[in-house]
């Protein structure tokens, strides 16, 4: 859709409402005021003032999106492939399996880019949490020898591949942070 035979810098409202919302992703009921409105808090994000295919005029904030602003809005609770009406949290109808329930899930958790290479990091499992993500994932590995002990200490790292390691507990003790700050975040996995 952001290809039309050309490569684009940037993309029309219509042409969002009509090629992406409508065609691709079955909207229907989306209107060209929401997708003005969807424009308009689009172009507020850092990103859209740091673009590489350049700034969208303020006269026009509400008419266009480049290519860098639409991958941020992809990645966003915008495009969010769940039902808002069916995230109501119940604590009264939590007795069915948990298959049956919707889970916020994430792979590689700890990595902040490609999984051969790239570094591994505490953080991501915060920036995870705190974007609804409620299982997380942990390869652990035997680490170092403990000195004291001489028994291997877990790290989380992607095996076999020349990704950074981080300690497991340093993982748990984010986790723990997160949920003292969150407490009703239910459930994490």
């Amino acid at each position: 859709f952001m290809n039309n035979g050309k490569p684009r810098q940037r993309v029309s409202a219509q042409t969002f409402l009509d090629r992406f919302l409508k065609r691709t992703q079955g909207q229907e009921d989306a209107t060209i005021e929401y997708v003005s409105d969807l424009f308009l808090r689009l172009n507020e994000l850092e990103i859209a003032n740091t673009s590489t295919q350049g700034r969208i005029e303020l006269a026009e904030r509400n008419r266009y999106i480049t290519k860098d602003t639409f991958e941020a809005y992809l990645a966003s609770n915008e495009n969010s492939a769940f039902d808002p009406l069916r995230e109501k949290y119940d604590k009264h109808n939590m007795s069915k399996p948990l298959s049956e329930y919707w889970i916020n899930t994430s792979h590689n958790t700890y990595l902040t880019g490609d999984q051969l290479t790239s570094t591994s990091s505490v953080e991501m499992y915060m920036n995870a949490l705190y974007r609804g993500c409620r299982c997380v994932e942990l390869d652990i590995w035997d680490g170092d020898r403990d000195p004291r002990d001489g028994l291997p200490m877990p790290v989380v790292k992607h095996g076999h591949t020349m990704t950074s390691k981080i300690p497991f507990a340093d993982i748990l003790k984010s986790i723990k942070m997160f949920l003292n700050f969150n407490p009703y975040s239910y459930p994490i996995i």
